[in-house]
């Protein structure tokens, strides 16, 4: 995609040898672009002299450019505009590309392998050993292609070629499909659906028999090892604990990737650079065609449309940061039905909609404390911070060049299959760490963060919402919002639903402590306990009273 943007032409075969196009057509070509990374082989590139390498330096030879002229021209290929500010290098510009090129091969490994084309002649026989009608919807689809669900109307269009005599081949022969059709032995399911672990055959979350999606990969006597693997990981994971139960949730979807663990994982690093990108694409070969890299988790949240996520068991967050701006809450609800719902009902921007069991599990990627809005009570993340500085550039030159071995991957899926995980507790509450307050503490707006202040230290149990609205908007609000309801249930706060009657005016109040007590007591017993918080001063702003009540709570009686 980026050299056809940069309109540099190569062989759409591996094994093709063809003209170079940076040398005029005088010598032998062949573009590998092993892993998407767009690697070439040039006979005579450099003085006659072989050369080779992968698709930025085809495009420094095919232009006769040098580094930063080149990052220009694959920056604005891929939509990248000017150098950011940061990047005060080619080599971290270089990085990125390298990176987005990486994530576009991730992409593409999740579509369909080698490419079985329906035979535009079947016999009957062949339809009804291969053929399955979806009453749902008047589909048909075939056992051996998970991605073929054609309308009746298509399939028609599709096998018109397919027609049965009867005997008599002076009348008009029958289309095969309608016999088919109109066959008792024909297979038939009353929809689709995803269920790993599954049969061919299933019943969907609402128990309607289905064809399933899902397919066991196939996996191999391991013939290399997971050292590399299990190296990095202890690297982004430095934490034994938590590296631990990171490896029983990658065994876990191994084993039982029907059983869906209660959690996903945040993982915030202070560096960019650690290679987690790297991570990600392991992860997306492990478990080809049934991962969503890239997954653009604001976008998808805003979205009416899911296709992306419909047989899928791990989605992959590169970066986020969801919990930033004025309303860090508004997905909240969507995104907790994201992780750990019990199923999914799939809606693709083209095509039918249906209803999946949900089995996949999340990682997410950001370099930002405010990644997720995740409150106090979260049970569904996991979360790791991590602080290490890159590691030298030469082990993510091991790294990148072992994504390409096929016996490395298979390793790291056997050292998955076989990993005990017997003491894996897939509905376990991830604990409130160190990582975790961060995060907690830099999703709250300060409208939140002003509540816990109030709840902590306002000197009476009942407050006034006139009070609340003050102090939660540090002054300048008197109104009482949803987001400051929101926050003072956050708290634990309860809202008294009848006014109160506070120096001659009606007031609504809300509980901070001790709401058995006060909701039984009478009115103006709750008024002396509100105006309990001023003493003597009936005037102090309650800006003030909050102030002077953290400050006796700080040093204490003297």
């Amino acid at each position: 995609m980026i050299l056809a943007g940069l309109g540099i032409e190569v062989p759409s075969k591996a094994s093709q040898h063809a003209p170079c196009p940076g040398c005029g057509g005088r010598d032998r070509f062949r573009f590998d672009d092993l892993d998407g990374s767009g690697s070439f082989i040039c006979s005579q590139g450099s003085g006659g002299a072989p050369l080779a390498g992968d698709g930025f330096d085809l495009v420094k030879h095919v232009r006769g450019c040098d580094d930063s002229t080149a990052l220009r021209m694959v920056r604005e290929a891929l939509g990248l505009g000017v150098r950011p500010a940061n990047d005060n290098t080619a080599k971290a510009a270089r990085d990125e590309v390298r990176r987005r090129m990486q994530q576009e091969e991730n992409q593409r490994l999740q579509l369909p392998g080698a490419v079985d084309v329906l035979p535009p002649a079947m016999s009957h026989e062949e339809m009804l050993d291969y053929l399955v009608w979806i009453a749902s919807g008047e589909q048909v689809a075939h056992v051996n292609d998970v991605t073929m669900f054609l309308t009746w109307r298509e399939f028609r269009s599709l096998t018109s070629a397919s027609v049965t005599f009867n005997g008599d081949e002076r009348k008009k022969p029958t289309p095969t499909a309608v016999l088919w059709q109109q066959d008792q032995q024909r297979k038939t399911v009353m929809t689709r659906t995803f269920h790993p672990g599954a049969g061919i055959f299933c019943r969907d979350p609402d128990g309607r028999s289905a064809i399933n999606t899902w397919r066991p990969l196939v996996r191999r006597p391991a013939k290399a090892g997971p050292e590399l693997f299990l190296e990095h990981v202890a690297y982004l994971f430095p934490d034994e604990a938590e590296r631990e139960k990171f490896l029983d949730w990658l065994a876990h979807l191994e084993q039982r990737p029907g059983e869906l663990p209660h959690y996903g994982w945040l993982h915030i690093a202070a560096n960019t650079g650690t290679g987690r990108n790297w991570l990600a694409s392991v992860l997306a070969r492990v478990w080809r065609g049934y991962v969503a890299p890239n997954v653009d988790l604001p976008a998808l949240l805003d979205s009416p449309f899911n296709g992306q996520l419909a047989g899928r068991v791990l989605a992959i967050v590169d970066e986020v940061q969801e919990a930033a701006g004025d309303n860090p809450y508004r997905h909240t609800n969507k995104l907790r039905s994201l992780v750990n719902a019990e199923y999914r009902d799939v809606n693709p921007k083209y095509g039918r909609q249906h209803r999946e069991h949900n089995a996949c599990r999340w990682l997410v990627f950001s370099n930002h404390l405010n990644a997720l809005p995740i409150d106090d009570h979260d049970r569904r993340w996991r979360i790791i911070h991590h602080t290490a500085q890159p590691r030298p550039i030469q082990d993510y030159g091991r790294l990148y060049c072992a994504l390409s071995d096929p016996e490395f991957i298979n390793a790291v899926a056997i050292y998955l299959a076989e990993r005990d995980i017997s003491a894996f507790n897939p509905g376990e509450r991830p604990p409130m760490n160190a990582a975790k307050l961060a995060v907690v503490g830099a999703a709250k707006t300060m409208t939140q963060k002003n509540a816990d202040q109030l709840a902590a230290h306002w000197p009476a149990d009942v407050i006034t919402t006139t009070d609340i609205a003050g102090l939660l908007s540090d002054g300048a609000e008197e109104r009482f919002t949803p987001a400051m309801r929101r926050a003072m249930e956050e708290v634990g706060a309860l809202s008294i639903e009848r006014t109160i009657k506070v120096d001659g005016k009606a007031r609504r109040c809300w509980i901070i402590r001790n709401p058995q007590k006060w909701l039984a007591s009478d009115g103006a017993t709750i008024a002396t306990e509100v105006r309990r918080a001023r003493g003597h001063a009936s005037f102090t702003t309650a800006q003030d009273v909050l102030a002077d009540a953290c400050a006796e709570k700080d040093t204490g009686p003297i």
